[in-house]
């Protein structure tokens, strides 16, 4: 989901669809992809910068000051571990969409950030979208030695949210639904596109 605990998004790894397995020689492009997703180094760092700007900009009302809070704090302030979970996130945009038969591209030339309302998930592609940010993100914070708690406590690694999608309050739902919904403009905003196959 996002680089803080407070927009914890995080299923169990137990995906309920039908949708095509993005690990399949089908689901992926015929050239081998490493942790970047297959968007390049460069790409990747982009996007996992504009995934944490976005995330700065809506959650400042709501967090302490950056000084106490570390995932308001400048990318380059960031800790490692916080870089790398909006890195993760950035790459893992890739396998989302080939679950649903897309695929990413060049934006055309001229393509701008008006031009990112071209592409719209249905309902139900934001919904397994979602749940699967859930997922990928409960995955990275139990690798990180977090564990379920009432109460989140940074200091022993403790959230609320590392719960299954069906037992996630439906405003932390919101979260990855809109982690989804952004998609389309982080891609446009570094030069790519999203499409549909076929």
């Amino acid at each position: 989901m996002q680089d803080t605990d407070d927009m914890d998004d995080a299923v169990p790894p137990t995906a309920s669809t039908d949708a095509a397995d993005p690990s399949s020689s089908d689901a992926r492009s015929s050239s081998a992809r490493a942790d970047d997703g297959g968007l390049g180094a460069e790409v990747l760092d982009a996007i996992a910068r504009a995934i944490h700007r976005r995330y700065v900009t809506a959650a400042c009302g709501e967090h302490l000051p950056a000084d106490e809070d570390l995932s308001l704090r400048p990318w380059d302030q960031l800790p490692a571990t916080l870089r790398r979970s909006n890195l993760d996130q950035a790459a893992d945009i890739v396998d989302k969409l080939h679950r649903l038969g897309c695929d990413v591209v060049p934006a055309a030339p001229g393509e701008t950030g008006e031009d990112e309302a071209a592409f719209a998930f249905t309902a139900a592609e934001l919904e397994l979208l979602a749940e699967v940010e859930h997922q990928r993100w409960v995955l990275e914070r139990r690798a990180q030695g977090w564990v379920a708690g009432e109460v989140r406590d940074v200091a022993a690694r403790r959230s609320p949210h590392l719960v299954s999608w069906s037992a996630l309050p439906d405003d932390v739902r919101e979260l990855d639904r809109n982690a989804v919904r952004a998609i389309p403009a982080l891609l446009v905003e570094v030069g790519l596109r999203i499409v549909r196959d076929g």
